[in-house]
């Protein structure tokens, strides 16, 4: 049986990751697109 407290800490922590992203989206988006292009560009 799975502990509550445990589940509990991860889905808080799950949160506070996913509201850092919202938070960031913007930015994160902009960093991925950049790798997107320079692994593109190498593959090619």
């Amino acid at each position: 049986m799975p502990d509550p407290i445990k589940a509990a800490v991860e889905l808080q922590a799950a949160t506070r990751i996913r509201t850092a992203h919202f938070r960031h989206g913007e930015r994160l988006r902009g960093s991925l697109d950049i790798a997107n292009k320079i692994s593109t560009m190498s593959r090619c």
